[in-house]
């Protein structure tokens, strides 16, 4: 029996070394994993653009175990609304039971993407195995930078969430990926030096 290979989309980071699996959820609300037949089933979906990597369903099942993540779903569908034609108006899209969502993430259903206005500085103590930044930015959006470090703590991430639920999620994924201390410090604004101005001595 020939060996079914799922085109699955990834994230990368800036450098394209470091790569994630991309999850969605259903319309339930359950976190799944999806595959494609082909690229070009990938590509109507989720655009030409996307990263994807290729592998077979027991090695999908395999990478998202471990996120508690049961369900895969092969090929979802995203129906593009009808051409109206003169006097009759197109009827309403039907769209994919799919919701794009960053990993551990739970929006509010119906609630659009917020900005990104709540600002904080995570600062991490690794466990035996050091934590990978690429990794983790290229799994979380909320991850801006971050400092390696020499001290108390090793690595310092410099956040900018949603809102208290996703800092909330980024900091438990962070203990679940290896962290043995997460001190979290939330940022209430940003100070720049004043400019100098010289006076000419009378």
């Amino acid at each position: 029996m020939a060996r079914v290979v799922w085109h699955v989309p990834v994230t990368t980071n800036a450098t394209g070394s470091t790569t994630a699996l991309r999850l969605f959820r259903t319309r339930d609300g359950r976190r799944c994993a999806v595959g494609f037949s082909s690229p070009e089933a990938l590509a109507a979906l989720l655009g030409p653009e996307q990263a994807y990597t290729e592998l077979g369903e027991p090695a999908l099942r395999t990478l998202t175990s471990p996120l508690g993540v049961d369900t895969l779903v092969l090929d979802p569908r995203l129906v593009a609304p009808p051409v109206p034609t003169l006097g009759h108006p197109a009827p309403a899209p039907v769209t994919a039971p799919l919701h794009l969502v960053p990993d551990g993430f739970t929006p509010a259903p119906g609630r659009p993407e917020q900005a990104r206005a709540l600002h904080a500085i995570a600062r991490i103590s690794h466990g035996p195995v050091p934590l990978d930044f690429d990794r983790l930015a290229a799994e979380f959006p909320a991850v801006q930078s971050g400092l390696a470090l020499a001290g108390e703590a090793d690595l310092e991430l410099r956040l900018a969430c949603t809102g208290p639920e996703e800092l909330r999620a980024v900091s438990a994924a962070l203990h679940r990926a290896g962290a043995t201390k997460v001190r979290i410090d939330l940022v209430l604004r940003t100070l720049t030096p004043t400019p100098v101005t010289l006076r000419p001595v009378p």
